[in-house]
């Protein structure tokens, strides 16, 4: 009898169901009341845009999960009137205040609409979109991969074991990735991995075309020889 230990792995690419935008929003001045009020002009004219877009049910919801708003030290030059003089500066007090904003989509066109808009807003950034899939979805992939990667690594055992002519095998141990005890630490990441590639975002009349993502399984399997 003679063991082998082999590699299974499985992957599948599907377009993704869901676009989160994460937008921000940042405002700086020398006037801690100005500044105040133009972030929440500018948080409330996003929000709006959220909302509007969860009441027509292209958007699943919106989050705001924080809000900052803080005074700090910066450098500007000191005035010629002041007694200044050229490339001299001095330190005043200056003011930032913002949130973030995260809109998750169902459909792509509305994402694109919702973007093209935040993006003529005064003091709102476009940050990034991440794509995903439904919880239906990526479970269900997740065990058909599961079941693939699995009989992948048997069927490496056997093509193996025949290739040496060491008869049948069969299973003793699965272990999934980073798992096995005698692999010490892998440097792989969890089982299963959802990978969305990263795409860019363009807008103003350009397409929005997100890569397929990736549901992958990797697994060690433990197999005997059966003469």
């Amino acid at each position: 009898m003679v063991r082998l230990a082999v590699h299974g792995s499985a992957t599948r690419s599907v377009a993704p169901e869901r676009g989160a935008v994460h937008l921000s929003v940042n405002v700086v001045g020398d006037s801690r009341a100005t500044v105040m009020q133009a972030a929440q002009r500018a948080h409330a004219a996003v929000v709006a845009l959220a909302r509007r877009h969860v009441d027509d049910g292209a958007a699943t919801g919106w989050t705001a999960p924080d809000v900052q708003a803080w005074a700090f030290t910066d450098w500007a030059p000191l005035p010629a009137d002041r007694g200044g003089a050229p490339g001299q500066q001095e330190q005043i007090t200056r003011y930032r205040a913002g949130g973030d904003l995260h809109v998750t989509f169902t459909r792509l066109d509305a994402l694109s609409d919702l973007v093209a808009h935040a993006a003529l807003l005064d003091d709102v950034d476009v940050q990034r979109v991440d794509w995903t899939l439904t919880d239906a979805t990526r479970e269900a992939l997740v065990r058909e991969v599961r079941v693939e990667a699995a009989r992948d690594a048997v069927a490496r055992g056997a093509d193996y074991a025949g290739a040496l002519d060491l008869g049948a095998v069969s299973l003793v141990a699965l272990y999934e990735a980073g798992l096995h005890p005698g692999l010490g630490v892998q440097d792989v990441g969890p089982s299963p991995r959802i990978l969305a590639k990263a795409a860019a975002l363009e807008v103003g009349g350009f397409d929005l075309r997100p890569h397929d993502i990736d549901v992958t399984v990797d697994l060690t399997a433990e197999l005997d020889t059966v003469r």
